[in-house]
């Protein structure tokens, strides 16, 4: 292809190379594939787009997914879904607005920082540090953002009890393991699992059954509430994928994080926070107790051994798993 060359200042024939380069972000090594034309007449290459981003740009993007953390667009994103300047945002992180702004710009933000972000990305949690600094705001800007997160708050929230309202309000029976849906206990159960202990979905799935079944066996309810459905990979509480968008997106209490073998591609769930106070010592020794048990197994374990469990070799996939099984619960 014919094009201008920006380095030799003039037209020339173009090819279009590739660089593999291994660069280092905090100590890790990072794979980057970059796109480049090489010109014919002065032999150098220069990039393709010259908005795209460099080879060190795109490393830290890698890390980032790597670890879970913000990439810059979406902290973008985020400051804008509160109807924030960057220095409003800045002075209620008490991250300086030049530290902000380079976040924004492409700049690897620190663990510490990201950790802070994404805490301060609940609209809660924002609306409550914006009252302790409410006197770095005039009280018409500050009555502004209060309500815009209020609303933002509702609005979330909203989502949360309507789906309550219509996914949770079964009646007790043997199917629910003779107790109402509880989402708090539910949520809290899932941030049990995942407390400091990233975790893959089709385990968290069998946690919670065995959970719920093995309470169920010994004190005559389950700990949730939960129903739960027979499928092909492991039993799965109905309506688990919302409940689990709840936790992750409408409340942001919940992480995940993409993970890239060179077999597979996965998520894990993880939080640094739950609440005991909602369990009973028996619920809560049920809990550690599945936890605990299998806590070295693979998803692929998880599933060999919960299909040697009669609740799943006798139900047929897609109907509800009848408590009943529990007293057959190996565990």
């Amino acid at each position: 292809m014919n094009g201008y060359c920006p380095v030799c200042k003039e037209n020339s024939e173009q090819s279009l190379v590739e660089h593999n380069e291994e660069l280092h972000v905090r100590g890790e090594k990072v794979q980057v594939v970059s796109e480049y034309l090489h010109c014919t007449k002065c032999k150098n290459d220069f990039k393709k787009d010259p908005s795209a981003p460099d080879a060190q740009e795109v490393a830290n993007m890698v890390y980032r997914e790597r670890k879970g953390m913000m990439q810059p667009s979406e902290l973008i994103k985020l400051r804008k879904s509160f109807g924030l300047t960057q220095k409003e945002f800045s002075l209620l992180l008490g991250i300086g607005i030049a530290t902000l702004n380079r976040y924004e710009n492409g700049a690897l933000q620190t663990e510490a920082h990201d950790q802070m972000i994404r805490l301060y990305s609940n609209p809660k949690n924002l609306r409550s540090i914006l009252a302790e600094k409410s006197e770095y705001f005039s009280e018409e800007r500050y009555t502004e953002l209060s309500n815009k997160l209020y609303d933002l708050i509702q609005g979330d929230e909203g989502l949360l009890n309507e789906c309550m309202e219509q996914f949770g309000s079964y009646d007790a029976d043997i199917y629910s393991g003779n107790a109402g849906f509880n989402a708090e206990k539910l949520f809290q159960a899932i941030k049990f699992f995942c407390f400091q202990t990233p975790l893959q979905k089709a385990k968290l799935k069998g946690y919670l059954w065995l959970a719920d079944f093995m309470h169920y066996r010994l004190h005559g309810e389950s700990i949730t509430g939960l129903r739960y459905i027979r499928t092909t990979f492991v039993p799965k509480a109905e309506y688990f994928n919302t409940w689990l968008t709840a936790l992750t997106e409408w409340r942001n209490e919940l992480q995940v994080e993409e993970r890239i073998t060179e077999e597979h591609c996965y998520e894990v769930y993880s939080t640094e926070a739950h609440d005991w106070s909602l369990f009973t010592p028996a619920e809560l020794a049920i809990l550690a107790t599945v936890k605990d048990k299998f806590k070295d197994y693979t998803t692929t374990q998880i599933r060999d051994y919960l299909h040697e469990e009669k609740g799943w070799k006798q139900t047929k996939n897609g109907e509800l798993i009848s408590y009943e099984f529990a007293s057959h619960l190996r565990i």
